[in-house]
C-alpha cells in the first residue's frame, strides 16, 4: 500500500485512532463508480483487521460499491463492513463466508409510491410546459424519484470532478429557458409540489444534475449505524469519524452530506475532502483534496491504529502514588515497530479457532496455540510437540495433545474472570512477531462494576527450547479486594484417551540448607504422560513466582494445586486498588526422546529457570529471534500489509523448525493445531526447506537427516509396491511410514477413497531435489557423503524401476497423482516425468 500521507500534515482533531469510520463513497473515496478501488480497499481492509468498524454511505445501489469494492473483499474481518446504500433505504454486512447480508430496508407503502411519482411527474410537467426543456424521471429507485435536469448524452454519468462544469451547464440550461433561479427554483418547487401532494416528510436533496424527492436520506445512514451499530458496540460519538465531499451548499441549497450531521451523531467528528467552494458548516474539518486526501487520511488512522496497538499497557495507575517496580517494567516500556505485530481487536468466538492458530507461539520443538488462558466455550487449545505423535491401533497415527501448561484463571472475590461474565471493555491480543512474544491486553468489569486489568505474556524460547513461561499483570482499576490466581499445567487429555497414560510423579529434591533454617519443598511434582504404543514419555513441571505490586509487603497465600491429571500453583492476597501485581508462571518439558530420565531432567532443568528468573529468559529467548530474522527478514516498502503478511510467514517458518533434532520435520500445519494430524508433505521439501537453505541451513540440514532418518522405511515401501529404491511416503510420521488415510468421509456420510498415498509419487523427486539444492547451495560436502547421495541414488533406483517402455520406445510413467492432488490414474504427468527425469540425471552426476 502506498503510504500518500507521508509529510502530509493532518488537523490536531484527528490525530487519533477512531474506533468507527463512516464516509460518502463517490467524490470522497473514488473519483468515478468505474475507477479501480484497489487503494481503497488495502487501506480499508488494513483498518478492519485492525479491528475498526467502517461504514460506506452512498446514494447508489449495493451491487455498485460491491462490484467496485467488497466484493474482493474475503475474510472474517469483513463482518466489520456496513454498506449503507440507496441514500438512506438499506444497510448491508456480510456474514461468516463474507457473503452480503440486508439488515436493515426502509420498504415504501404503495401510498408512498404514488404520492413519490405524482410529485415527480408533477415537477417534470410544469418544468416542461414552462420551458420546453427535456425533463426526465427515474423511477427505479427504492423510496425515491430522481429528476434529470440535463438528461443530455454528455451528462449521462458525470463524474464528482466534473461538479463545477455540471452546475453551469445545469444552471444555463435552465435559466436560458426561463427559470430564472436556476436549481434553487427547482428544489423550491419541488418542496412546494410535495407539501400540495400530501409528502409532507418528504426529503429533498440533489447531485445536481438531478433533484431527487425521497423517504430517506444519508441522515437516515447515520441514524441506522448509531442506533445499531455503535450503541451496541458501546462505541461513543467522539470515537466516529464521518468524511464526505459535500458539506456545505451548492447553488444555494444545503449539501448531501450535511445531512449525515444529525443530532444523534453530535460529538463525532466531520471533515470534508471536496473542494467545497462556498465553505462548510460549522463543526465540520475542511480538508480538500478529494480522494487522494481521503487516501491519505486513511494512512493516518492506520497507523495511529498500529501505534495504539503496539502500546503495551494503557497508565491505568496513573493516579496511584505507586509505580511499577523494575520486574514489572520489561513487558511496559517495550515499543516495537508495528510492521512487526500481528493484532486482533475484540473477541470474536466465530474467529477464534483462526485467531489461535495464527497467534502460536513455537520453537521447533513445541508449539501452543494463542488460546485465551481461562479458556473459554470457542477456545481450541492445543500445544503439540514435535515428534511425538499417537499410533493408535488400526487407526492414523496423530501429533499427541500434550498437557495444557498455559492454564491461568483469576478470581475476584471468588467469581472467575471470563469474557463472557461481565463486561469487556478492552481486548486486544498482540503477536510480537520479532520477540517471539504474545501478549494480550484484557479489562474487564464484572456484574458489580469491578474493573480489573490484565496484561499476559506467554513465550517459549528459542534459546532454550525446554523453556515454557507466561506472566500475567494484574490490576484492580477501582476497588481493592481478594483476588485469587491458579497457574495450572492442565493433563486432562480426552484425544488420548485409552493410548496415553498421565500421572503426577513426586520428584525428590536436594535443597542446600537456607540460612534461615527454614527448608524448601522435599519434592516437586511433575505431569507425565505415557504412551502405550509408542513408550514415549513426557513430563512437565512447573513453578510460579508472585512479585507485589509497589513497595508493599503483600503477603501471598500460596498453595501447591496437585490433582491425578494436573499441577500447578495457587496464589490468594488482598489488593489495593491501582497497584499492579505480577504472577511469573515458568514451565519445563521433556521427553524420553530427548532424554533417558525425563521426569528427573524436567524438574532439574525448572530448579535452573526458576533461578534464571522470566526477564532473563525472554531476553535470552529475544537475542535468538533477533540473530534468525538478521538473516530472514524481508523488508517490503509502501505496502504495510503485505510487509506484516510477510512477518508472520517468516515468524511461523521459524518457530516450526528444531536444528537440533534430525529425526523430526515440519507438518504442513507446523506447530500451531491439529490440522493435517501434523503429517509431513512434499511441501516441506519443495516450499519450506528453500527457506531455511538461504537464512539457516543447520535448520534445512535437519530437516533432510528426517528423510535420511526415515529412508529405510522408504526403501521398505517401494519393496512393497513391487519397486526398487526409495519411495517416500505421501504423508508421513515419526517412523516414516505411509500415514495418508485410505478414505475420508463427507458431512453427508460418503466414503471418497484418497488415493495419494497410493499414486501421488513425485514425492520422492522432491526429496531428491532439496537433497541437491542444500548441498548446491551450501557446499555441505559431509552431509551429501553421509546421507545426501544415499538418498538421491535411492530415489532415483525407484524411478527406473517405476517407468514402463512402451510401443514407442519411450518411458512412461502411468498411474499417477500429480501436485494438484486431484487428478486421479494420470499417465505421464508433466510433473512427475519431469522431476523423476530430472533426478535420474543428478543421480547419473552422483554417481561418477
Amino acid at each position: 500500500m502506498n503510504d500518500a500521507s507521508e509529510g502530509a500534515v493532518m488537523p490536531a482533531d484527528i490525530m487519533r485512532p477512531f474506533s468507527l469510520i463512516a464516509f460518502d463513497w463517490d467524490g470522497t473515496a473514488v473519483t468515478s463508480r468505474w475507477e479501480d478501488a484497489t487503494p481503497v480497499r488495502q487501506r480499508l481492509e488494513a483498518l478492519l483487521r485492525l479491528g475498526v468498524w467502517i461504514v460506506i454511505i452512498t446514494g447508489t445501489n449495493f451491487q455498485n460499491i460491491d462490484r467496485q469494492l467488497s466484493a474482493s473483499i474475503v475474510g472474517p474481518h469483513k463482518r466489520r463492513l456496513y454498506i449503507c446504500t440507496n441514500r438512506g433505504s438499506e444497510v448491508y454486512t456480510f456474514d461468516a463466508q463474507s457473503q452480503p447480508l440486508a439488515v436493515w430496508r426502509r420498504v415504501a407503502t404503495p401510498e408512498e409510491n404514488q404520492l413519490l411519482t405524482a410529485v415527480a411527474d408533477a415537477i417534470r410537467q410544469t418544468i416542461q410546459a414552462h420551458t420546453g426543456l427535456r425533463i426526465d424521471v427515474i423511477y427505479d429507485r427504492p423510496n425515491r424519484r430522481k429528476i434529470d435536469l440535463i438528461p443530455l448524452p454528455a451528462w449521462a454519468d458525470p463524474p464528482k470532478a466534473a461538479l463545477g462544469e455540471l452546475l453551469r451547464a445545469v444552471e444555463e440550461r435552465l435559466r436560458e429557458s426561463g427559470i430564472s433561479a436556476g436549481l434553487r427554483e427547482v428544489i423550491q418547487l419541488t418542496k412546494a409540489v410535495a407539501l400540495e401532494k400530501g409528502l409532507r416528510e418528504a426529503r429533498i436533496t440533489s447531485d445536481v444534475k438531478h433533484v431527487e424527492v425521497g423517504l430517506t436520506d444519508k441522515g437516515d445512514s447515520i441514524a441506522w449505524m448509531m442506533r445499531e451499530l455503535a450503541a451496541p458496540q458501546d462505541i461513543p460519538a467522539q470515537e466516529i469519524l464521518v468524511v464526505g465531499d459535500e458539506f456545505g451548499p451548492i447553488a444555494g441549497f444545503d449539501g448531501s452530506d450535511e445531512r449525515m450531521m444529525i443530532p444523534a451523531a453530535t460529538g463525532a467528528t466531520f471533515v470534508s475532502v471536496g473542494p467545497e467552494p462556498n465553505g462548510v458548516p460549522p463543526g465540520v474539518i475542511h480538508l480538500g483534496g478529494g480522494p487522494p486526501r481521503f487516501l491519505e487520511l486513511l494512512d493516518q488512522q492506520i497507523r495511529l491504529h498500529e501505534t495504539a496497538a503496539s502500546v503495551a499497557v494503557r497508565d491505568h495507575v496513573s493516579a496511584s502514588s505507586t509505580s511499577p517496580p523494575d520486574h514489572m517494567a520489561t513487558a511496559s516500556t517495550h515499543r516495537p515497530d508495528a510492521s512487526w505485530l500481528l493484532v486482533e481487536q475484540g473477541f470474536d468466538p466465530a474467529r477464534e479457532h483462526e485467531i489461535e492458530s495464527l497467534f502460536t507461539v513455537a520453537n521447533g520443538y513445541i508449539g501452543t496455540r494463542g488460546s485465551l488462558a481461562e479458556r473459554s466455550s470457542a477456545s481450541r487449545p492445543a500445544t503439540l510437540v514435535a515428534g511425538v505423535f499417537l499410533h493408535p491401533p488400526n487407526s492414523i497415527r496423530a501429533l499427541l495433545l500434550a498437557p495444557d501448561w498455559a492454564r491461568i484463571m483469576v478470581c475476584v472475590e471468588g467469581e472467575e474472570l471470563r469474557l463472557d461474565r461481565g463486561r469487556t471493555l478492552e481486548h486486544r491480543r498482540i503477536l510480537d512477531m520479532r520477540r517471539g512474544v504474545l501478549e494480550r491486553i484484557w479489562r474487564q468489569s464484572d456484574d458489580i462494576g469491578r474493573i480489573t486489568c490484565l496484561h499476559f505474556y506467554r513465550f517459549v524460547s528459542l534459546a532454550d527450547r525446554h523453556a515454557l513461561v507466561e506472566w500475567v499483570t494484574i490490576t484492580p482499576e477501582n476497588y481493592s479486594g481478594k483476588i485469587a490466581v491458579d497457574c495450572v499445567v492442565d493433563g486432562n487429555l480426552e484425544s488420548a484417551a485409552g493410548i496415553a497414560r498421565v500421572s503426577v510423579v513426586e520428584v525428590p529434591l536436594l535443597h542446600a540448607q537456607p540460612a534461615d533454617g527454614e527448608p524448601g519443598p522435599a519434592t516437586c511434582p511433575a505431569l507425565v504422560v505415557s504412551l502405550r504404543e509408542s513408550g514415549i514419555v513426557l513430563s512437565f513441571a512447573t513453578t510460579s513466582v508472585f512479585h507485589p505490586g509497589g513497595d508493599l509487603d503483600v503477603q501471598a497465600e500460596h498453595t501447591r494445586l496437585v490433582t491425578t491429571d494436573s499441577i500447578g500453583d495457587r496464589w490468594i492476597w488482598m489488593a489495593d486498588m491501582g497497584t499492579m501485581y505480577r504472577i511469573d508462571k515458568l514451565v519445563s518439558t521433556y521427553t524420553s526422546r530427548d532424554v533417558s530420565d525425563a521426569i528427573r531432567v524436567s524438574v532439574q532443568h525448572l530448579s535452573q529457570l526458576a533461578e534464571q528468573g522470566a526477564d532473563s529468559l525472554l531476553q535470552e529467548s529475544v537475542q535468538d529471534w533477533e540473530t534468525r530474522h538478521q538473516a530472514a527478514d524481508v523488508e517490503i516498502r509502501g505496502d504495510s500489509t503485505a510487509q506484516r503478511a510477510i512477518r508472520l510467514a517468516v515468524y511461523h517458518l521459524i518457530g516450526s523448525a528444531n536444528p537440533e533434532d534430525p529425526r523430526i520435520s515440519v507438518g504442513a500445519r507446523a506447530l500451531t493445531g491439529e490440522a493435517y494430524l501434523g503429517h509431513i508433505f512434499w511441501d516441506t521439501e519443495i516450499y519450506m526447506l528453500p527457506f531455511f537453505v538461504f537464512t539457516h541451513p543447520p535448520s534445512a540440514r535437519s530437516l533432510l537427516m528426517y528423510r535420511y532418518e526415515t529412508l529405510p522405511a522408504a526403501r521398505r515401501r517401494a519393496r512393497a509396491l513391487g519397486y526398487s529404491g526409495a519411495l517416500y511416503p505421501w504423508e508421513s510420521t515419526d517412523t516414516g511410514e505411509e500415514a495418508t488415510p485410505p478414505y475420508a468421509i463427507t458431512p453427508a456420510g460418503e466414503v471418497i477413497p484418497i488415493l495419494s498415498g497410493l499414486q501421488e509419487h513425485h514425492i520422492s523427486a522432491d526429496v531428491a531435489y532439496a537433497v541437491w539444492q542444500y548441498w548446491q547451495a551450501t557446499g555441505d560436502d559431509a552431509f551429501f557423503l553421509e546421507a545426501g547421495a544415499e538418498m538421491i541414488l535411492a530415489t532415483a533406483r525407484f524411478w527406473a524401476s517405476r517407468v514402463i517402455q512402451g510401443e514407442d520406445n519411450r518411458y512412461h510413467i502411468r498411474r499417477v497423482i500429480g501436485p494438484d492432488e486431484y487428478h486421479e490414474d494420470v499417465d505421464d504427468d508433466a510433473y512427475t516425468n519431469g522431476m523423476a527425469q530430472w533426478n535420474l540425471e543428478r543421480a547419473v552426476e552422483t554417481a561418477q
